[in-house]
């Protein structure tokens, strides 16, 4: 090996032509560059050249060649000592400033992966090299930190790893020293409005895990649902799949004005916040649902390092999937509030009305985190192919390819498996490739060894494709002493599915299709009550037809508000309001 390659991830946001610029136009996730404030990182001293491989841009610098002074033989070692200077941009893109508030994230140049051979199918060792996209995360190499950080006094800090000890340089300042162990990132912030949170979890058959929370003041009063989200997901994924395999976990809450900060994972440091500008609920689930995606990646990114820039429907696709099982479990049934169906503020004369004056006596519309999932992706036109995250182009295509689809792919996978053998393969995949960097072949692998089952044509459709699953009850009619249900497929794609049937005494029946033709016809003896295409297809667009009822008239209330709760239905389903 005669050169390193480094990661200078800073540099994307020195100008309007860098790539990233380029083809986020200067936003992302609603926020924008200021130019007035770029960010930029200089290596000092050594001879780096700067290198486009994905698209030959003269003004990109965000991956560089450092050739070496000696080429290191195979199972050789060399040590490279960097002296850098480095602006940080005002908040923008996961890092920067705001006021007195700092987020250090992609702050140092990071060394690129050098794959060895039978890495994520690799025959021979190989660098992988990228630019910083804007649809794209990162990937790096585990490794050892030991981090000196100098601040003033009145800053409260928090970093990747364990605190290991402070000193006083000058009057005014000092420096907190932070060990981190097999980890491939760190970051820091700092901010001297921080009201730091303590508490310790503790559970039978898990390590302890010291849980810290960095509060703006006035979000104070959320600490309570914030310990409470992430203690739960500790027990929940921590006896599922595997313990958190860290002694700390630091979650920061970034101010007003920071939001371009808000919402993204490093190693044991998480950054929460609320999906918008202020004023804020401290019962808000939306706040535990960003904590719950964030810790996830703990493992899917963290503990088992995915490449985010060429298989981002790994890491981003199983932290959705953890995200939504962990809402079920903590909070199954969050409020259904107006911006939820993109409708903005709703008044009462938008209800139907016979329901304006009797709105505030009836019971809430309510979703759980599956269908908050399910109303972003179901609108949206799927893509004519699925791509590595680097070569995504718009926000929406990433995110349903990454995010949406195979989340909901997962949570479908768990419902064909089911939970105990998911669960299985999960923890098999996490005590398999603990800190090392499975590929998409991998994980299915393991998936198959785990189910015994051929899982290949579904991961082809839903991972490396994008088609719609759309199953509904066609018709119920008599047959004699039985009855006979038409199941139709609509949508190119296809998915193992289970008809149930339910009986008036509470009895119930199954039977089992694989999704493929046009239609299926299945008998059932006497006569259901209900009969639906059985919940656990997360991917079906359209839930509206899935159930089929024999019940009397309803009273007119529960009329108006079953009319209302179709709408909800119809909307989850994909359907469209005009």
């Amino acid at each position: 090996m005669d050169a390193l390659y480094l990661h200078l991830y800073m540099n994307a946001f020195a100008g309007p032509e860098t790539t990233f610029m380029r083809e986020s136009g200067g936003q992302l996730r609603g926020i924008r560059w200021d130019p007035r404030h770029p960010g930029w990182i200089r290596v000092r001293g050594v001879p780096l050249e700067y290198v486009q491989p994905d698209d030959h841009n003269p003004n990109d610098r965000t991956l560089a060649r450092l050739p070496l002074a000696r080429p290191v033989p195979p199972g050789g070692t060399t040590t490279v000592e960097l002296s850098f200077e480095e602006q940080l941009p005002r908040v923008f893109a996961r890092a920067g400033y705001a006021g007195d508030f700092v987020m250090a994230g992609q702050w140092f140049p990071k060394v690129a992966v050098l794959e060895p051979a039978g890495t994520r199918g690799r025959t021979s060792p190989g660098w992988d090299l990228h630019q910083y996209h804007a649809n794209s995360e990162f990937y790096a190499d585990y490794g050892d930190y030991d981090v000196r950080i100098t601040v003033p006094d009145r800053y409260v800090l928090g970093a990747t790893g364990v605190e290991a000890g402070r000193s006083t340089p000058e009057k005014g300042w000092k420096t907190v020293r932070f060990l981190a162990e097999a980890v491939h990132d760190f970051a820091w912030t700092a901010d001297p409005r921080f009201v730091a949170r303590e508490r310790t979890f503790r559970a039978p058959g898990l390590p302890p895990v010291r849980v810290r929370l960095l509060l703006q003041p006035e979000d104070v009063a959320s600490a309570g649902l914030q310990f409470r989200a992430l203690e739960g997901a500790w027990k929940l994924f921590g006896r599922a799949w595997a313990p958190y395999p860290y002694p700390v976990l630091t979650a920061v809450d970034p101010p007003s004005g920071a939001e371009g900060a808000a919402g993204m994972e490093y190693p044991t440091l998480i950054v929460g916040g609320y999906p918008g500008p202020g004023p804020h609920r401290p019962d808000d689930p939306a706040l535990a649902d960003v904590l719950l995606h964030e810790y996830a990646h703990q493992y899917w990114y963290g503990l088992v390092g995915f490449d985010e820039t060429e298989e981002a429907w790994l890491d981003e696709g199983l932290a959705t999937y953890s995200e939504m099982r962990a809402m079920a479990a903590l909070l199954p049934r969050a409020p259904l509030t107006p911006g939820d169906l993109g409708l903005g503020a709703l008044p009462a004369a938008a209800l139907p009305g016979p329901l304006r004056w009797l709105a505030p006596g009836l019971p809430p519309l309510t979703a759980s985190g599956d269908d908050l999932i399910r109303l972003q992706y179901l609108p949206m036109l799927p893509p004519e192919q699925v791509r590595p995250a680097w070569q995504e182009t718009g926000d929406a295509r990433y995110w349903y390819t990454a995010y949406g689809q195979p989340g909901l792919f997962y949570l479908s996978l768990e419902g064909y498996l089911g939970r105990a053998t998911f669960d299985r393969a999960l923890s098999t995949l996490v005590r398999r490739y603990a800190w090392r960097h499975p590929s998409t072949d991998q994980v299915r692998a393991v998936f198959e060894e785990v189910s015994r089952r051929p899982l290949g044509d579904l991961f082809r459709q839903y991972i490396a494709g994008a088609r719609r699953v759309d199953y509904g009850i066609d018709s119920v009619r008599p047959a004699g002493q039985d009855t006979r249900v038409t199941v139709r497929h609509l949508g190119d794609g296809s998915f193992p599915v289970r008809i149930e049937a339910t009986y008036a005494d509470g009895s119930r029946r199954t039977l089992g299709w694989d999704g493929r033709g046009e239609q299926r016809t299945f008998t059932f003896p006497g006569a259901p009550a209900e009969v639906r295409v059985a919940a656990g297809l997360a991917l079906d667009v359209d839930n509206a037809d899935d159930v089929w009822r024999r019940r009397p008239p309803a009273w007119p209330l529960a009329r108006w508000w079953g009319e209302l709760a179709y709408l909800v239905e119809t909307l989850l389903s994909g359907g469209v309001l005009w």
